[in-house]
């Protein structure tokens, strides 16, 4: 019985370690924040200025915000993208 468990504890060990990891190392599909694209289209500009950004072959048009001082300003569309964290 003990070695089965050992067994089990051991083999949980990998998937423990890739749920912790943080969002950069998480892979392609974990994006967390706005696009480095989001960010330039209000490079220069106030919060609330109009702006747009390419992001898949597509247009983005939107204002740029910020949802405190210590984040970038970047465009926000507004409607976010289906699944994307609704702001705070």
């Amino acid at each position: 019985m003990k070695t089965i468990i050992r067994a089990i504890v051991i083999a949980a060990i990998p998937f423990g370690a890739i749920a912790q990891q943080p969002p950069e190392q998480q892979g392609p599909h974990h994006h967390h924040g706005p696009s480095p694209e989001a960010i330039a289209a209000c490079q220069g500009k106030d919060a609330g200025a109009p702006c747009s950004f390419s992001h898949h072959d597509r247009t983005v048009q939107g204002t740029c915000f910020t949802p405190s001082s210590d984040k970038p300003l970047a465009c926000r569309p507004p409607k976010p993208p289906a699944g994307a964290p609704k702001p705070q």
